[in-house]
């Protein structure tokens, strides 16, 4: 007997779109398994797509995806999200709270529980976040009704902020149901599947990490991943150093160099609190006082990440204005153009709060210390000092820190590049940065209509950063 397998697709207007349509594609294509396919009609409001609810963008919305599976997946049993009240109106639960925030972190920058009201979206933050909150709970409803109704062997969504993510998980574990959460990585954006994990959860990923070996062909994609990144080229993920030219840093040349990469620490806060060691929930706290414990013969450089620069919950703010007159300390923003990897060669001692650049510094032949969390925390490619405290990392630095494995950076380097999960329906197109699936992008359909260019335009002036 076939195993029954339920798949969500996200909204149809998002790039998510055909990375689950060739998702089920795949699950459609084996003989052992029964595929049933849940959309939203737009009865549920609300989503990340069209967080104002314009009927006129919903319906687009439905077109587009309709017309895919018809074209993409005929015959196919299909489902259309249903909209379950509740007498009484309950407060949203926890995973649907969690995932209005998680969704808000990424694409607005924001923290909802804390608004920086310094920012230009913050009045319509609350606003998003309550429908964010509603469509989780409503998605939230019809999966465990679809469970009941189904019976599937197990589930699948997207697990971007794009869909209620927390919410579907959710709704499995409320079922007794299996789940799969869906996403890509590596060059070529390929499948990357969590089963019965949370694909964020720093144990599943160093597990996945741990298990992966490395040969002859998987060392030359390690290398092109370090050698890419240094001439700003995308690899695994966009660069972020791409526009940084070489310059003047004005260094003090007879003075040890320890260079200080932070990272965005709203970006972390997406993933939980088991990303944060003390020192990378308060970075300028720290910061402050490894510069007090060193002795004036070193010089302390921090470079804010260039992706601080969109951080509208105001840490990054408070980083800059903390860092900015510490006597001995030189502080790079996160939009001055001075080159990371100039930097990097002119430092004696990286220290980095997960950033990947702790692993180039490796690679490259630089001590590296990591106080932050990271998949490769246990890879052997860093001087890991978790919850130390700054007079242990400056004892760490007066005696000398070693220079960790560059083999096993070159390992995770090309873990990061590898195609890890298997998909013969989905692709990616370089040129054009589209998801196909088999062979189909929807993209000019999703933009052809004139609601989906207000939504947008609303999105761009009001809530993007």
């Amino acid at each position: 007997m076939a195993n029954s397998v339920l798949v969500f697709l996200p909204p149809a207007l998002t790039e998510s779109f055909e990375i689950v349509m060739a998702r089920a594609i795949d699950i459609n294509r084996r003989q052992d398994e029964e595929l049933v396919i849940s959309y939203c009609s737009g009865e549920i409001k609300g989503c990340v797509a069209n967080p104002f609810g314009i009927n006129a963008l919903c319906r687009e919305c439905v077109r587009v995806c309709t017309n895919a599976i018809d074209e993409l997946l005929p015959r196919v049993q299909c489902q259309s999200f249903e909209k379950l009240t509740v007498v009484g109106g309950p407060e949203p639960d926890d995973h649907s709270v969690d995932g209005a925030r998680s969704t808000i972190l990424t694409f607005y920058r924001q923290d909802p529980h804390k608004i920086n009201y310094r920012s230009r979206n913050a009045l319509l933050i609350p606003a998003v976040n309550r429908r964010f909150k509603e469509y989780g709970q409503a998605t939230y409803r019809h999966a465990c009704a679809q469970i009941q109704r189904n019976r599937p062997d197990r589930i699948e969504y997207f697990n971007g902020r794009i869909v209620p993510t927390m919410s579907l998980r959710q709704a499995a574990v409320d079922e007794g149901c299996s789940f799969c959460a869906i996403e890509v990585s590596g060059r070529d954006r390929t499948l990357f599947l969590a089963k019965n994990a949370i694909l964020h959860d720093l144990t599943f990923l160093k597990a996945r990490l741990a298990a992966y070996q490395l040969n002859e062909t998987r060392r030359k994609l390690g290398i092109s991943f370090f050698e890419g990144r240094r001439v700003g080229l995308r690899t695994n993920d966009k660069s972020y150093t791409s526009g940084q030219i070489a310059g003047d840093l004005n260094i003090d040349e007879t003075k040890a160099i320890v260079s200080v990469f932070l990272s965005s620490t709203d970006e972390f806060m997406i993933f939980g609190d088991q990303w944060f060691t003390n020192a990378s929930r308060d970075p300028a706290s720290f910061v402050k006082r490894l510069r007090q414990r060193l002795p004036n013969s070193y010089e302390v450089i921090v470079r804010m990440h260039p992706n601080q620069a969109g951080d509208r919950t105001g840490q990054a703010e408070n980083i800059y204005r903390a860092l900015t007159k510490v006597p001995g300390l030189t502080l790079i923003g996160p939009r001055d153009k001075h080159s990371s990897y100039q930097l990097l060669d002119q430092s004696d001692v990286v220290v980095t709060f997960g950033s990947t650049i702790g692993l180039e510094a490796t690679f490259w032949g630089k001590p590296s210390i990591l106080l932050g969390r990271s998949a490769w925390e246990d890879a052997g490619v860093a001087t890991v000092a978790g919850d130390a405290e700054a007079d242990e990392v400056a004892t760490k630095i007066l005696a000398g820190v070693p220079v960790a494995d560059r083999n096993e950076a070159i390992r995770v380097g090309a873990y990061m590049m590898d195609s890890l999960d298997h998909s013969s329906a989905l692709s990616y197109d370089h040129s054009s940065s589209q998801f196909l699936a088999n062979g189909r992008n929807y993209l000019s359909e999703k933009r052809r209509s004139l609601a989906y260019k207000l939504n947008r335009i609303i999105d761009k002036l009001f809530l993007r950063p």
